[in-house]
C-alpha cells in the first residue's frame, strides 16, 4: 500500500511506508494528514507525474 500526504485536499507526497508518512506530517504541523490511498488514486498520481510531467 501507498500513503499520502495531504495538506486540506492537496496531495504533497506519496510514501510507501505509513510511519515515515506520518512522521513527517507531525514535523510539517497540524495542517498535515496522512491517508492511505486508493489505487485509483495512486495510479492517477504516478500519471501526472511521469506520463504529465506535473510533478510538484
Amino acid at each position: 500500500m501507498s500513503y499520502g500526504l495531504f495538506r486540506g485536499e492537496e496531495h504533497i507526497y506519496t510514501y510507501e511506508y505509513k510511519h515515515i508518512a506520518e512522521k513527517q506530517a507531525r514535523s510539517l504541523g497540524s495542517d498535515f494528514y496522512v491517508r492511505e490511498l486508493t489505487f485509483d488514486e495512486y495510479y492517477k498520481r504516478m500519471k501526472e507525474i511521469y506520463v504529465e510531467g506535473k510533478y510538484k
